[in-house]
């Protein structure tokens, strides 16, 4: 009787030991997934929600990029339409907002050694690339 009990609580532990090395794979796919999407999300604060995702404003050339920056977008992403880099010229801009730019696997270049934005005390300025997973944060 002892040597079937024995073996059948050598039975139910490794039920429980397989089912427990399932469910641990299974945590660590789902956190995977739930991080490698958290990281294409842009998350600002404001409003009255403690934080509000932000839709990318696409911008496909030199001239809608400026217009995006002058008028206060916050999220402002390069095109996939872009062929060659956004080359940006012209006076500096000030930046009204918190201001994010996905560069999307593209290039903004300026031709000039001015700067391109002047960023206030109080506002950042964030640089992302979600097509090559660069991080840039200007404050």
């Amino acid at each position: 009787m002892t040597e079937k009990k024995n073996k059948t609580n050598n039975g139910t532990y490794k039920i429980l030991s397989a089912a427990l090395v399932i469910a641990s794979a299974v945590l660590v796919a789902l956190s995977f997934v739930a991080f490698s999407y958290a990281k294409y999300v842009t998350e600002i604060s404001g409003g009255d929600l403690p934080y509000e995702v932000q839709t990318p404003f696409s911008v496909k050339s030199q001239q809608e990029l400026f217009n995006a920056i002058a008028s206060g977008y916050g999220y402002v992403r390069l095109s996939n339409e872009l062929d060659a880099p956004i080359i940006m010229t012209g006076d500096s801009l000030d930046l009204k907002s918190n201001l994010t730019i996905d560069l999307n696997g593209k290039e903004i270049q300026r031709n000039s050694r001015d700067s391109l934005l002047s960023v206030p005390a109080g506002t950042t300025f964030t640089v992302v690339d979600t097509a090559g997973g660069v991080l840039f944060i200007i404050l």
